[in-house]
């Protein structure tokens, strides 16, 4: 979070012109904190090619909270015509990347609305007090949120979401950062005795680069759905490659009806964790954790008309030979919110509650008595089909063999089978 009480004086001259610390600290309070500390990279789909059908694409977002307050610490000054403006940035300025970059998804979430602009300004500046190291954003990397007025007292809130770039080949960790001023216009009510033009900038990041075949991490804009997964377009692959190999994987889509989702995490630890239980006949257990929280980390619960869907599936090497899909045993955990406690085994984690069988939504569908813990809880999770992979269905050859797993889910949680 980035918490300023430099101002740049620009009194009777342009937006980017020279910055000078002021003889006052303004009362205007800006905090720009990243949603999450890193993203996952996107990463193209494919189109429908013979007998293979198309696999989506993964998009994964970044995101912003954005706070303005008019203090009136030590002023009776109203505030008008503040404006913050920002860039996305993948890369040092004053040459970042152009071919690679984040572009806003509108729309911003809360009391602003923000626009993007295909044409950026060319004298973007990014360097608090200097003008001398500028760039051009890439279009649609820049944007303008017009806050208005701010009477002593008055803030705005808001959330800005941008999608994420490509990783680069080969592949390393980038930041993405989020250059910004914030614009605004002051009286003669402090301690200057003048009205003057002031502004604030600095720079927040986040940084890409989880490795997405075990591991995702993306921010949810309320009001789209989403689609998240873990493998390749949420296949597991297995070639015999250690660090890239994924015995299974993980997809879910979260609906469009959701208001609540800030942040959405999959990861697919190695082995079995404590308190679950496989079936035998695997030579291994395999286990999925997907956590989606709000902003004030607790997590969503999303409704029977219109839950998370979600794809489990497992890679056909982990799979012994005569096994039958619908013998296999899914079971599910809840971790406890807020957090009561931790497992030092498992990596300062918060402790997950008893795990409970997953059972077909046929027979205990969302919401009612679940058989082994009644209606404390009630069925959160529920199998909606069973798919056992032949070369006759498989959309593409990476499915051979293959098994999957369709949940419709209310909630979060960890599934091990």
């Amino acid at each position: 979070m980035n918490y300023l009480k430099l101002v740049s004086v620009t009194a009777g001259a342009t937006l980017f012109s020279s910055l000078v610390l002021a003889q006052a600290t303004t009362d205007i309070q800006i905090d720009v904190a990243r949603q999450s500390d890193e993203v996952t990279y996107a990463a193209d789909g494919t189109v429908k090619q013979g007998k293979n059908q198309a696999q989506p694409p993964l998009v994964t977002y970044a995101a912003y909270k954005v706070f303005v307050e008019n203090r009136g610490l030590d002023s009776t000054n109203t505030v008008n015509n503040v404006v913050f403006r920002a860039a996305t940035r993948i890369g040092a300025a004053p040459v970042p990347t152009t071919t690679r970059v984040a572009t806003f998804a509108p729309p911003a979430v809360g009391d602003v609305t923000c626009t993007a602009s295909a044409t950026p300004p060319t004298d973007w500046g990014y360097i608090v007090g200097t003008t001398t190291n500028t760039y051009t954003p890439a279009p649609n990397t820049f944007i303008e949120c017009s806050i208005g007025q701010l009477k002593v007292g008055d803030s705005k809130s808001f959330t800005v979401y941008f999608t994420t770039p490509k990783a680069p080949d080969p592949f390393v960790a980038e930041t993405l950062a989020l250059d910004y001023r914030l614009n605004f216009g002051e009286g003669s009510n402090d301690s200057t005795g003048a009205s003057r033009t002031d502004t604030k900038q600095a720079t927040a990041s986040i940084a890409l680069g989880t490795f997405n075949p075990t591991l995702l991490k993306s921010a949810v804009p309320p009001a789209k759905q989403v689609q998240l997964f873990t493998g390749k377009f949420g296949v597991p692959i297995v070639t015999g490659t250690p660090s890239t190999d994924d015995a299974w994987a993980t997809s879910v889509v979260v609906p469009s009806a959701n208001q609540k989702a800030a942040k959405a995490v999959i990861n697919e630890p190695p082995g079995q964790l404590p308190a679950f239980n496989c079936f035998s006949a695997f030579p291994s257990c395999v286990t999925s954790e997907l956590s989606i929280v709000d902003d004030a980390g607790q997590k969503v619960l999303f409704t029977i008309a219109n839950p998370l869907k979600i794809t489990l599936r497992r890679d056909a090497t982990t799979i012994p030979s005569g096994a039958k899909i619908r013998d296999a045993v899914l079971q599910g955990a809840v971790k406890y919110f807020p957090l009561i406690g931790y497992d030092a085994n498992n990596n300062n984690e918060p402790v997950y509650g008893s795990p409970v069988t997953i059972f077909e939504c046929s027979r205990y569908p969302l919401g009612t008595a679940h058989p082994e813990t009644g209606t404390n809880p009630t069925v959160e999770r529920c199998i909606k089909s069973y798919v056992a992979y032949k070369n006759s269905d498989a959309p593409t050859a990476d499915y051979v063999g293959d098994w999957e797993l369709n949940l419709d889910a209310t909630g979060n949680g960890k599934y091990s089978w």
